[in-house]
């Protein structure tokens, strides 16, 4: 499971996370593969889709919900804080960085008693 993080937009604090659930209706609204996220434009609408689906991870990860909070009404009250912009591609960009070798290791099972 992805971290959440909180991300102040226009002084708003919102959950941020860019779990599989954030990914999974990020790349369906774009109408993309996994395979395309690298060659994702560098626009702003683009940058904002990915912020507020970040929004919507987080608040799926925190509350087991979607946020009230549509995407036009993040365009209009929130978008235009580049600080937080920018705080969310910089947790997108951990968040998707492959785990270390020593995270990726498994935790030895316990036996089972027979």
């Amino acid at each position: 499971m992805r971290d959440v993080k909180q991300i102040a937009f226009n002084g708003k604090d919102f959950p941020v996370s860019f779990n599989r659930y954030a990914l999974g209706r990020f790349m369906r609204d774009q109408g993309i593969s996994i395979s395309e996220m690298d060659k994702l434009p560098e626009d702003l609408e683009t940058l904002q889709k990915l912020s507020y689906f970040g929004i919507v991870g987080g608040v799926a990860a925190t509350t087991g919900k979607d946020p009230e909070l549509t995407y036009i009404d993040f365009c209009m009250d929130y978008a235009d804080d580049t600080e937080a912009l920018n705080a969310c591609m910089e947790l997108f960009a951990e968040q998707q960085t492959e785990p270390s070798e020593t995270d990726a290791k498994k935790k030895p099972r316990a036996t089972a008693k027979k």
